[in-house]
């Protein structure tokens, strides 16, 4: 049996108990190993624990650069050993010209007619300034049903993705605007317990003719896999975001918003996007607060 104490940024201290052979100190380990990487700008990774103590399994959840120390008794090495790790290049599909010309227009007719509807994004563990755009939820009279156009191609999408089948599927989606200054940093889309049953991610790009925004990219990141770890890799795949492009990927992927320059400041001018995920209906994860 080993004894864990971990020091923890801001003076906290956590501590249990695990086997000798538990895969927990292999995470730790790893986390310990890329904290240098974190500190030379990689996105920082999130060490994620499952302890069973007493019979009584509890779930930690710690960003790797919050780490200050570990203690071990018996003393590890941990974060000394060769972890054996591999980076799994982005996957990816990019359709152009996803849409007719005249879908096109009434989804973007759609959009701007609806700017008092907006309200502000936010990400799930409520962090504040992490994400900043706006969303439109209410897409029930949109006039081009996307979500028929996503289950048509599913079982291709899926294939040449390398991703399992999904007999039982559903498909969710949100408008975001992005206007002067918006972004949204490196995070995957199935990294909390209520997103753990997305398994492919859409993004549908769109906007005015000529374009009066610059910046917004997305950037894909390589995985960087280590045992059933996986944290972002320094490499990436940078997508410009071209009018009326469909890109789809695996919601494991972190990726990132690069920021928007719109100096205009015009609702109208701003980088659009339809973006969804399909989620495998056969697993359940709790409900959203």
């Amino acid at each position: 049996m080993v004894s864990v104490r971990m020091l923890l940024a801001g003076g906290h201290v956590t501590r249990f108990d695990c086997a000798d052979d538990d895969p927990v100190l292999e995470k730790i380990g790893f986390a310990l190993s890329r904290l240098g990487a974190s500190a030379a700008g990689a996105p920082p990774g999130l060490l994620q624990l499952e302890i069973v103590e007493d019979g009584q399994a509890r779930s930690l959840e710690i960003p790797n650069s919050a780490i200050v120390a570990v203690e071990t008794d018996p003393p590890l090495a941990l974060g000394k050993g060769t972890w054996l790790e591999q980076v799994e290049r982005a996957p990816y599909i990019r359709i152009p010209d996803f849409l007719s010309a005249d879908e096109h227009r009434a989804v973007l007719d759609f959009a701007v007619a609806h700017e008092a509807d907006y309200t502000a994004s936010t990400v799930t563990t409520g962090e504040v300034g992490y994400r900043h755009s706006r969303v439109l939820h209410a897409l029930d009279d949109m006039p081009v049903d996307l979500e028929a156009r996503v289950r048509e191609i599913m079982p291709d999408l899926l294939d040449n993705l390398g991703l399992d089948p999904l007999p039982d599927a559903t498909v969710e989606r949100q408008l975001t605007v992005h206007n002067e200054g918006d972004y949204f940093k490196a995070h995957n889309d199935n990294g909390s317990p209520g997103t753990a049953n997305r398994v492919l991610t859409y993004i549908y790009y769109f906007h005015g003719e000529p374009r009066r925004f610059g910046g917004g990219g997305l950037r894909l990141f390589d995985s960087r896999i280590a045992g059933d770890v996986r944290s972002a890799a320094d490499s990436f795949i940078h997508l410009r975001p071209a009018n009326n492009m469909m890109v789809f990927f695996p919601s494991r992927l972190f990726h990132e918003v690069l920021p928007v320059d719109c100096l205009s400041g015009d609702f109208a001018d701003s980088r659009f996007t339809i973006n969804g995920w399909v989620r495998d209906a056969t697993q359940t994860v709790p409900d959203a607060p």
